[in-house]
C-alpha cells in the first residue's frame, strides 16, 4: 500500500505533536508561539505555528519550517517515510512512488560515555523524589502487581522516581546520571490533558533506553530489554522475584530505534527482549535486534504467551513467569555467525 501524506497530516496536528512532546505552547493570534525544540532556544518563543494552515516555522537561528511531517523528520532525524511511521506509531510497508529513505548522515560514534550524554540538552526535569513505602505500595496496585519489591529495587537503582507534574502527583522513570529521557505517568492512572497515558519531559531523547546506566554498572550482566513504563516496572518485579538475574532496560515507543550513543554502550552485550503479543510488538523486537546484533550482541527473545497482552498483563494477572524469563528463542547472534560464510 501506499502512503496516504494528506491523511496523515489531517490527523495529525502539529500543535497536538507538540504538546504531546511536552513543550509548552503560548496562544498568539489564532497560532502558537513556543521555544524552539530544534536549536534549544533559550531566550525567546521563535517557533511559531500557524494552525489554519498546519504549518511551522523557525523565525530564529533555524531559518526553516513545514508541515507536520517535516516536523517530525527534524525533531527525529529521520527520513519522510520514518516520520509518517513515528506519527503513525506503526510500519508502513510500501513506500509511495518516488519517494525514498532519507538515510540519516554518518556520525562519528563517541567511545566515552561522558561523551555521548553531553551531546545536546538535557530534558527539564520536574523536582523528584524517592517517596516512601506507600508511594511504592500505590505504585504497585496501580500496576496491578501483587507487591511492592520491584518498585523498591526499581527505586533503589534510581530509576524510578516520585514527583508533581502539571500539577499532577506522578510517578517517573528515569535513567541514573545525566537522564536522556524521562517519562511521567499520574498515579491515579489518568491521562494526560485526556490525550495521553504517557508524557515526555521537554528535551527528552525519545530514543534513549531507560535503565542504560544501571546495566553500565554490571558490564557483565545480561539486559532485559522491555518497551514501556508499565513493562519496566514489571521487569524489575520479575528481577525482585528471581525469575531473571538480568538488569530491565525499556525502550518508549514500539516505532522508535535504538539511539546510536546507547548502541555504542551496548556493544556486545547479552540482551534478553521482552516481545510484546502483538503486531506493534513484533515489529519492534525485530528492529532492535538488528540493531543490536550489528553491534555484536548476544540476542534472544522471548514473547508473552497471551495473544494481545505485554508483560505487565502477563504478571498481574499472576501468570507463570517461568514461561517467559524461562523461555529462549532465538539467538540471534549466534545465528547470525552459523550461517555467514
Amino acid at each position: 500500500m501506499s502512503i496516504d501524506w494528506e491523511d496523515i497530516k489531517a490527523r495529525h496536528r502539529i500543535e497536538d505533536v507538540m504538546e504531546g512532546r511536552g513543550f509548552k505552547l503560548r496562544r498568539s493570534g489564532t497560532g502558537f508561539l513556543c521555544k524552539c525544540p530544534l536549536h534549544g532556544e533559550q531566550k525567546g518563543e521563535s517557533f511559531s505555528i500557524d494552525t489554519k494552515k498546519q504549518l511551522w516555522k523557525c523565525f530564529g537561528k533555524c531559518q526553516c519550517g513545514g508541515d507536520v511531517i517535516k516536523l517530525v523528520m527534524e525533531l527525529e532525524e529521520v527520513g519522510a517515510v520514518e516520520a509518517a511511521e513515528i506519527l503513525e506509531g506503526r510500519r508502513l510497508m510500501d513506500d509511495p512512488p518516488g519517494t525514498q529513505r532519507i538515510p540519516r548522515a554518518p556520525r562519528e560514534r563517541p567511545q566515552a560515555a561522558a561523551e555521548i550524554l553531553c551531546m545536546r540538552e538535557l530534558p527539564h526535569i520536574p523536582k523528584l523524589y524517592a517517596g516512601e513505602v506507600r508511594h511504592w505500595k500505590a505504585l504497585a496496585e496501580l500496576r496491578k502487581l501483587p507487591h511492592h519489591a520491584g518498585v523498591d529495587l526499581a527505586v533503589r537503582n534510581g530509576v524510578v522516581r516520585f514527583c508533581l507534574a502539571y500539577e499532577k502527583p506522578a510517578w517517573a522513570v528515569l535513567d541514573v546520571t545525566e537522564p536522556c529521557n524521562v517519562q511521567v505517568r499520574r498515579m491515579d492512572g489518568g491521562l494526560w490533558f485526556e490525550r495521553a497515558k504517557v508524557m515526555g519531559i521537554k528535551h527528552n531523547w525519545a530514543r534513549w533506553p531507560v535503565g542504560l546506566t544501571v546495566a553500565m554498572r554490571s558490564p557483565q550482566a545480561e539486559i532485559v530489554l522491555v518497551e514501556g513504563t508499565g513493562d519496566f516496572i514489571a521487569a524489575y518485579h520479575a528481577a525482585a522475584d528471581g525469575h531473571t538475574g538480568g538488569i530491565p532496560v525499556a525502550m518508549f515507543g514500539a516505532s522508535n530505534p535504538i539511539h546510536d550513543g546507547a548502541l555504542v554502550l551496548m556493544e556486545g552485550r547479552k540482551v534478553h527482549i521482552i516481545e510484546q503479543h502483538d503486531e506493534a510488538g513484533a515489529l519492534a523486537t525485530e528492529r532492535w535486534r538488528e540493531q543490536l546484533v550489528e553491534v555484536g550482541c548476544d540476542v534472544r527473545v522471548s514473547k508473552v504467551p497471551t495473544e494481545g497482552q505485554d508483560l505487565n498483563d502477563h504478571l498481574s494477572a499472576g501468570r507463570d513467569m517461568g514461561a517467559i524469563f524461562g523461555q529462549e528463542t532465538t539467538n540471534t547472534n549466534q545465528q547470525r555467525q552459523h550461517h555467514e560464510p
